[in-house]
């Protein structure tokens, strides 16, 4: 139940009311660090509940050349004021299903596909234009059934021999995208 000036609204405050037109946007831009990316998209609590909390790190070392090893030294994961989260590990399948529940209760009700892979990338020199992606379905052995997507920005999170990296002449996976004059 969600309370308002003008009374309540029935339903669970997490999931925002659909956008009419399927859209929603964000121009900012934001550098920020994982728990507060996490915070951001509103399940930085839930990673804090399941995660082991890396509060400390120790060093070893063998006692005497070939002697049982010892601890040398210990010191704080992280130091005071770096951010109001803990550092935290977490495997990876778990954060995707909060990003994919995250998304099916945004204003877009976006959905994954994951039977398309990527079958062109263009970046063009000119900064103002988008990127432009062409996605094709797994198997697919012709152009006809591809999709133009175009963007401003193009991230590679398809692992070590990343595609996008490739075709964007990176080894990073990533090509940021900036507004003239940004």
């Amino acid at each position: 139940m969600q309370f308002h000036l003008d009374g309540f609204r029935p339903g669970d405050p997490t999931h925002h009311p659909a956008a009419p037109d399927g859209t929603a946007g964000n121009d900012g831009d934001v550098a920020c660090r994982t728990m507060e990316m996490f915070n951001a998209f509103g399940f930085a609590d839930r990673v804090m509940k399941e995660a082991y909390w890396v509060n400390e790190v120790t060093f070893w070392k063998p006692q005497d050349g070939d002697g049982p090893i010892m601890r040398h030294g210990r010191i704080r994961d992280t130091e005071d004021g770096l951010s109001e989260f803990p550092h935290v590990i977490l495997n990876q399948a778990r954060v995707h299903d909060f990003y994919l529940e995250a998304m099916r209760h945004a204003p877009t009700r976006l959905q994954p596909d994951y039977g398309l892979q990527l079958a062109g990338l263009t970046i063009p020199d000119d900064p103002a234009q988008p990127v432009e992606a062409r996605l094709r379905p797994v198997g697919a052995k012709d152009e006809s059934r591809d999709q133009i997507v175009r963007a401003r920005y193009v991230v590679g999170c398809d692992g070590a021999r990343s595609q996008v990296a490739a075709r964007s002449g990176g080894t990073c996976a990533a090509r940021r995208r900036t507004r003239p004059g940004a």
